[in-house]
C-alpha cells in the first residue's frame, strides 16, 4: 500500500488525544515548530513558543480536534485555526500551494500535514491580536504548568520555557458558551454571596476571640467578657446609689430627731415662763 506524504507525517510522530504526558508533548510541539517553520513563509519567533503550546494544550494536542463555538465556527486541528481564516494559512507565492486548494475545511483535520499546521499557526493564530490576547488570558501562570523544552531556535541556551495548560477543556467550554473569561477559575478571584461574607465575617470574630485567649499562655492576663464587663460596671454603679441614698437618709433621719427635739424643748420653755 503506498502511504500518502499527510499519513506519513501524522504517523511519524502519533498523536493520541487523551494518552499525551505533561513533558512529553509540550516539547514535541516546539519540535514539530523547529522543524517545519519557514524563515520566509512561516517564520515564528522564539517569543511566540510558550503561547503557541499552550494553544495546542487547549486542542489536548490533538491534530483531529474540532469545536464548533456558539456562533457556529468551527475551531480546526491542533492550533484551533478558524474555518474562515484557512484561505490566510499561506502567503501570496507559497511553492506549497493554498490550504483551501488543496482541500476543504470539513477535511482540514485529516488532510493537513505538519508544515500546513504551522503555516496556519504563523499567519492566522499567531498574527491574531484578539486570538492572543484571548489565550494570553488562559495561559496565565496559575492555569498552566511551565515545562522546560530542548529547541534549535534558541542559540543562546539551547532550551525554552512553554506552558502546558492544566484544564484543558477550558478553551473549549468558553467557546461552547458554557463559561466565559470572568470565570473565577479564570480570574482567580472567588464570588462569594453577601450570606458567605457574613458567615465569612463571624468566622473571623471568632477566629480573633480565640487568638486573644490563647495569647495568655504567653503572658497570664485576665480576660473579661464584654457583658460580664457591663454587668460589673452596673453593679458598682448600683452599690455606690445605694450608699449615698443611705447616706442622704441617715442625714435626713438625724435633721428629723434634731427638729423634734428643738420643738419639745421649745415646748418645754413656754411651759416654765406660763
Amino acid at each position: 500500500k503506498k502511504t500518502s506524504t499527510t499519513e506519513t507525517a501524522h504517523t511519524s510522530m502519533p498523536v493520541l488525544k487523551n494518552t499525551y504526558t505533561s513533558t512529553t508533548y509540550p516539547c514535541w510541539v516546539v519540535e514539530l515548530m523547529d522543524k517545519y517553520q519557514d524563515a520566509r513563509w512561516s517564520k515564528i519567533d522564539i517569543k511566540s513558543y510558550p503561547i503557541a503550546v499552550c494553544i495546542a494544550g487547549y486542542s489536548s494536542y490533538d491534530f483531529y480536534h474540532r469545536i464548533t463555538d456558539k456562533n457556529g465556527t468551527r475551531h480546526l486541528g491542533i492550533f484551533g485555526i478558524r474555518e474562515d481564516n484557512l484561505g490566510k494559512c499561506n502567503k501570496e507565492g507559497d511553492p506549497k500551494g493554498k490550504v483551501l486548494d488543496r482541500m476543504s475545511a470539513d477535511n482540514y483535520v485529516f488532510e493537513s500535514d505538519f508544515v500546513d499546521e504551522v503555516r496556519c499557526l504563523a499567519n492566522t493564530v499567531l498574527n491574531s491580536e484578539d486570538t492572543i490576547r484571548f489565550y494570553e488570558t488562559l495561559c496565565q501562570p496559575h492555569l498552566v504548568v511551565n515545562v522546560t523544552c530542548p529547541t534549535t531556535n534558541n542559540q543562546s541556551t539551547g532550551v525554552i520555557q512553554v506552558y502546558n495548560p492544566i484544564n484543558k477543556d477550558l478553551a473549549d467550554r468558553i467557546y461552547i458558551g458554557e463559561t466565559d473569561l470572568n470565570d473565577e477559575l479564570i480570574t482567580g478571584i472567588k464570588k462569594t454571596s453577601t450570606t458567605e461574607m457574613v458567615h465569612t465575617s463571624e468566622a473571623r470574630e471568632v477566629t480573633l476571640e480565640h487568638h486573644t485567649r490563647s495569647s495568655t499562655t504567653q503572658k497570664p492576663q485576665t480576660v473579661v467578657d464584654c457583658w460580664d464587663g457591663h454587668k460589673l460596671i452596673v453593679t458598682i454603679i448600683l452599690l455606690v446609689m445605694t450608699f449615698l441614698l443611705g447616706t442622704v437618709g441617715y442625714y435626713l433621719m438625724r435633721i428629723s430627731k434634731n427638729q423634734i427635739r428643738f420643738q419639745a424643748s421649745a415646748r418645754y420653755d413656754n411651759n416654765i415662763l406660763l
